[in-house]
């Protein structure tokens, strides 16, 4: 379609409303005919990108989470001791609750903060 026809469906669609600039043969960035719905597609753009990002941040911290169980499994199931992994694991927390802030996923920060506290709160009442 040639850039006359494109204007005069133009023409038709929009009740003779047409900017002619060959720049945007659909008037789409003038925003004497249309502010709102350039704003519009703008902000939902913008809420995708967002959503995206988010969604990749956290398959990032997940992949993370899912490499080191799978590490731990492999260095210390054949101990047979239950108290390394549980102190591996205590100081894994150190590294995944900044890592987990960092990748934006609050919840999990808030339940490592209490599993910490938890841990604290049990090595305090043991010491007195």
């Amino acid at each position: 379609m040639s850039i006359s026809a494109e204007l005069q469906w133009q023409k038709k669609k929009t009740g003779g409303i047409v900017n002619d600039s060959t720049e945007d043969p659909f008037g789409i960035l003038d925003d004497e005919n249309h502010p709102d719905i350039a704003n519009k597609q703008i902000l939902v753009l913008q809420k995708r990108i967002a959503e995206l990002e988010d969604s990749r941040k956290e398959e990032r911290f997940l992949s993370v989470v899912c490499a080191v169980i799978l590490l731990n499994l492999l260095f210390w199931y054949p101990t047979g001791n239950w108290a390394v992994p549980v102190a591996t694991l205590i100081l894994q927390l150190f590294v995944l609750i900044p890592l987990a802030k960092r990748y934006g996923m609050e919840s999990i920060v808030e339940l490592g903060n209490k599993i910490l506290v938890g841990i604290k709160d049990t090595v305090k009442s043991k010491d007195s």
